[in-house]
């Protein structure tokens, strides 16, 4: 009972509310046992927070999302916890900096949520000068531009700055002295140019790094990337100018595991072909690279511990990449989507026993047929299987499909060469979309 009691989710709060109901002793236990409340906008008002934090003395987190209609109103009464640790206050439009004053009582908080807060900026930190405890704090969608230099800042592990449209360059001087730091979300800052990274290269322990959308950032200012040395996340998702010699840097990471190029359009073969060296890697996502052939994926097989591989909209490859990939003892989740020039071959060449993949999207892979089913139910780990719009499969290659005994989910939206009568085909499906 006290370990399920513990947690945060919808059985935790079933069980505390069925509790409070059968006695007195019960209702004392399970009410001492709250330490984390959502409250609907309904409650907002200072009256009701009071009571409600009355009835429950040991909250530790609070979360607040979306109170847009009540702005501030209130809002000191909730914090009034001297217990407080972790505060949510996302989307919650009409709170302003000076709404924010309160913030500086809750010494003990180490976790702040203010996203998609649209109308706060730095001058609120000059509140929070008392939280010397701080690690997580999310700014995300704010109007952010730089940050004052206060020691609470020191702390934090994270920082996320995804989409604050006024950060620049400039406000990366601040963050360069966040010793702490390990995850920096700057996503969608579009007034970066890339000055201000060298003084990220302080950042000894940062080691998630998200640029997705930095549209502007200089090549001449990439160079800096190889200079963070504990990198094991990087993400540079929609940079429509990456630059080839992007890759060139990251494959100095030792500590590379996970890197997303998705949508990057500039990449070429050229830069692709760096990837040999980046051995370490377990993620790779390079969705909607368009320019890419076989030519930039000629060395996948020598990322042996590669986990996740995403070559979606890659429609330049060919049956000659995926035969790379059947000796890859670590692979579980391959997605082709729309890798339109993949057949039977490729598959025949992919699908063996002994390749653990348990996930394989073949959405809009118009060469796949009833022969490419044949081969992949050799596939023995398989759990889910995307045929999204394969024409050229029927009800006899589908039936191959009942010797995969681990098949659980399959996606046949769009494959028009299919009847109904599929469904009693393959016993072992728990899901089927059609």
């Amino acid at each position: 009972m006290k370990d399920v009691s513990e947690g945060y989710d919808r059985h935790h709060v079933r069980l505390l509310s069925t509790a409070r109901q059968i006695n007195s002793h019960w209702c004392k236990w399970a009410t001492e046992n709250v330490t984390f409340l959502a409250p609907c906008q309904a409650v907002a008002g200072e009256e009701m927070g009071e009571k409600i934090l009355k009835t429950f003395p040991n909250v530790q987190g609070l979360k607040l999302t979306n109170w847009v209609r009540y702005g501030h109103r209130g809002l000191d009464t909730w914090l009034r916890m001297d217990c407080l640790r972790h505060l949510e206050l996302r989307e919650c439009d009409y709170i302003r900096d000076e709404d924010l004053a309160c913030l500086g009582a809750c010494s003990n908080l180490t976790f702040l949520d203010l996203a998609e807060c649209s109308c706060i900026t730095g001058v609120f930190l000059g509140h929070l000068s008392t939280l010397y405890g701080l690690q997580h704090l999310n700014l995300s969608g704010s109007s952010m531009s730089t940050f004052n230099r206060l020691p609470f800042l020191s702390t934090l592990t994270f920082l996320g700055l995804n989409c604050c449209g006024n950060f620049s360059d400039v406000g990366l001087e601040e963050v360069g002295k966040m010793a702490s730091l390990t995850k920096l979300d700057l996503g969608g800052c579009a007034k970066l140019y890339g000055r201000g990274l060298s003084h990220l290269t302080t950042l000894s322990a940062l080691s998630h790094l998200n640029l997705d959308s930095c549209d502007m950032i200089g090549s001449v200012y990439l160079g800096y990337l190889a200079k963070f040395t504990a990198l094991a996340y990087a993400s540079f998702n929609r940079c429509k100018q990456l630059p080839d010699e992007v890759l060139g840097h990251l494959a100095d990471l030792t500590s590379l595991t996970c890197l997303s190029l998705r949508n990057c359009d500039s990449l070429s073969d050229v830069g692709f072909m760096c990837l040999g060296t980046m051995t370490p890697l377990t993620y790779l996502n390079l969705g909607c690279c368009k320019k890419i052939t076989d030519l930039g994926l000629c060395c996948l097989d020598s990322l042996t511990s590669l986990s996740y591989l995403s070559l979606c909209g890659c429609e330049q490859i060919t049956n000659a990449s995926v035969a790379r990939l059947s000796n890859m003892a670590s692979l579980v989740h391959l997605d082709l989507f729309g890798c339109k020039q993949i057949t039977d071959v490729g598959m025949a060449h992919l699908c063996s026993p002994s390749l653990p993949l348990m996930h394989l999207d073949l959405s809009h892979c118009v060469g796949i047929t009833d022969v490419g089913l044949k081969s992949i139910a050799k596939l023995t780990a398989l759990t889910r299987l995307n045929l999204h719009c394969c024409r050229g499969i029927t009800q006899v290659g589908l039936g191959c499909l009942r010797e995969v005994n681990a098949l659980r989910v399959v996606e046949l939206f769009g494959c028009s060469g299919l009847s109904h009568k599929v469904v009693n085909d393959l016993p072992n499906v728990r899901f089927m979309q059609w």
